[in-house]
Parts: C-alpha cells; sequence; structure tokens
C-alpha cells in the first residue's frame, strides 16, 4: 500500500453523526469543525476504491469502444454537494451516500451504454454490486439520464476499505453535453437546478432539452413531457425565446478566462477553481504521487472558497487536453449543446410554417 492512500480512521456510526452535526443548524463552530474533519477523512478515504474502479472502467470502457476513445474521469464528492444532498434527504446517512466517489464514463451513444453496462454485469470482479440505477429507461424528473453502477468494495489483501462505496456513471455523448450544460447554468447563476432546486422556468427548460436529446436516441421520454414531437418541440422554442436561453448561453461561454498555476503536461489530477466575481478559472496540477497533497490543498480551497460563494472540484482525467471534455461546465463551455438546442429550434420552425 502506498503513501498516496489516506485510509478511513472512523467507524460508520461516527461518519453518520459528523454528517447529521454539519448539516444541523444548532451545531456550534466548535462542533461543525469537529465534524468536518471526520467528513475530510472519509472523503479522501474512497481515493484508493476510486482508482481501482477507474482502472475497471477503462478496461471495460476500452474493450466496449476503441475509437473514440472513451473519455473517462473520477472525482471526489465536493463538500457543499454533500452538505444538499444530506439537507435535501432527511433520512440520509453519510456512510450510505453512493457517490462520495464517483467516477464517469462518456461513450458515443446509448448501444456503447448498454453494451457497457453488461460487460459490468457478466463480470467476476468480487466487489458488491448494489442495485443497477438505470435513469435512461427511467429519466429522472429533472431530465437527468445516465445509467449508474454502485459497488461496496471488496478486498482481501486489506480490509481497511471495504464498504466503502463508489458510483460509475455511464453516460452517452449526448447526455453528458445535457448534464454539464445544466451544471453550467448552476455555477454561473449559483442556482441547483441539478438537484430541482432554481427557477421553474429554467428547470422546464432542460426537462424538455432532455426529451429532445432522448428522442433522438430513441429512449424513454423524461416524465410529464409531450409525447408527441410537434408539441415538444412547439413548448421548448416558446420557453427558449421567453428566457433568451441562446443569448444567455453566449454570454456564459465567453464570460470566462483561464489561468493556471503550473505546468500541466505531466498532471493526473486538477483542481479546479472557479472565481464568479472574477469570472475567471484557475487550475493546478498534480502529479499522482503528490494526491495527497492535492487533496490537502483541495480541502483548504473548499473553506477558503465556499465563503465568497465559488467553486472548487479535484478531478482526475488522463491527460490534460481531456479535462474540458469532461468538465465543459467548469469551463462554461455550452457549444455542443447550443447546438443541439439550434438544431431543435429549426425544427420548431418547420412546424409552425
Amino acid at each position: 500500500m502506498t503513501k498516496i492512500w489516506q485510509k478511513p480512521i472512523h467507524s460508520f456510526k461516527e461518519v453518520d453523526r459528523a454528517g447529521q452535526c454539519y448539516v444541523y443548524k444548532r451545531s456550534s463552530k466548535k462542533e461543525i469543525e469537529a465534524a468536518l474533519a471526520v467528513i475530510n477523512n472519509w472523503r479522501e478515504a474512497h481515493g484508493l476504491p476510486l482508482q481501482r474502479f477507474r482502472s475497471i472502467l477503462y478496461r471495460y470502457s476500452k474493450k466496449v469502444q476503441n475509437s473514440p476513445k472513451p473519455l473517462i474521469a473520477h472525482r471526489i464528492k465536493r463538500i457543499v454537494s454533500i452538505k444538499r444532498k444530506l439537507e435535501l434527504n432527511d433520512h440520509m446517512r453519510l456512510s450510505q451516500m453512493q457517490d462520495i466517489g464517483g467516477c464517469r464514463v462518456v461513450l458515443k451513444d446509448v448501444y456503447k451504454v448498454l453494451e457497457l453496462r453488461q460487460e459490468f454485469k457478466n463480470s467476476r470482479i468480487k466487489h458488491v454490486a448494489l442495485p443497477i440505477k438505470d435513469y435512461i429507461n427511467n429519466p429522472k424528473e429533472t431530465g437527468y439520464r445516465a445509467i449508474h453502477l454502485i459497488y461496496k468494495h471488496k478486498s482481501k489483501e486489506n480490509n481497511d476499505y471495504d464498504d466503502l462505496r463508489i458510483e460509475i456513471q455511464i453516460r452517452t455523448q449526448l447526455q453528458h453535453i445535457w448534464a454539464t450544460a445544466v451544471e453550467t447554468v448552476d455555477n454561473l447563476t449559483k442556482n441547483a437546478l441539478k438537484s430541482n432546486i432554481g427557477p421553474q422556468e429554467w428547470k422546464r427548460f432542460f426537462v424538455l432539452m432532455s426529451s429532445v436529446i432522448a428522442k433522438e436516441e430513441g429512449t424513454p421520454l423524461v416524465p410529464n413531457t409531450p409525447e408527441k414531437e410537434d408539441d415538444l418541440l412547439k413548448e421548448l422554442a416558446s420557453l427558449s425565446k421567453k428566457l433568451k436561453v441562446e443569448k444567455t448561453l453566449e454570454a456564459f461561454t465567453y464570460v470566462l478566462t483561464e489561468t493556471s498555476h503550473n505546468d500541466l503536461k505531466n498532471a493526473t489530477y486538477f483542481l479546479i477553481e472557479l472565481d464568479r466575481n472574477r469570472k475567471s478559472i484557475t487550475i493546478t496540477g498534480f502529479i499522482k504521487a503528490d494526491l495527497r497533497y492535492a487533496t490537502k490543498k483541495y480541502m483548504e480551497r473548499e473553506n477558503v472558497l465556499k465563503a465568497k460563494g465559488n467553486e472548487v472540484v479535484l478531478v482526475s482525467v488522463d491527460k490534460q487536453k481531456d479535462l474540458k471534455k469532461a468538465y465543459p461546465n467548469y469551463y462554461a463551455d455550452t457549444n455542443e449543446f447550443l447546438n443541439i438546442l439550434r438544431k431543435a429550434l429549426k425544427n420548431a420552425e418547420k412546424i409552425e410554417k
């Protein structure tokens, strides 16, 4: 076992109590600081299981899609996201949260997604598989669509990490474009559309767009959206015009400036900081051997930026050039989403004629 991996040092009960304390409105500053120390250890301890599942994901993904190369990334869940999830789910225990460690693969179409799901289903890996969450055949009411595989880590060599949960998201390219567009709007407007919080009209717009994409992919539509394509496109066009979606997203695309603190060429871990006030992102790269240091810096920056309403995330991709593809939301890049929207709006115009 190398020194770059943190071990969990708290019991599941201690982790659950820390989660409850962290979101309890009457907790003192001292209690919150103590809870945060437990939560941060718990988050960091998912690093080794996450790396193992990423390796498995890479092997199976490459098997089903050699070209274009599958886009794979992983991250430890942000503290702000953990807090929001606990606040929205009164009965959720932090130790049972399934996406503290998450890895994602983006494949070119639904057929490849289903093929990869089958690869995992047929695999002989020793980790414990939990029920699959199929948000393609059963889309979320927010419009989110993907397949989630959840595993509990098991190891004969070292049981320190046993039962830590890792989530694997499998998306098509179109589903990824939609999901990151939602996150872009969230990042730059301080909404939480991803968690079904925010202006109702923007939530409806993304729900309709998800159904437009679902029709293109030949999969079930999001609940409570028009089944007839003409009705779907008409409502989308009307709402898009009212919200001035094209102009808004175009403005987002050009709003950010990017800087980097060091040479990113050999980095595999990237600390991305989004400053809403300065309209900029800053990227710091770390090599694999510096993961513990990178994680420490990540958690330090979370504390600093949280007070200012800004965002920070520590992510991993194979190469620096994949960073923008995997996380276009942090670059405010909505160009591909706009292309899909414009195609839908042109089809809506044809209906009107």
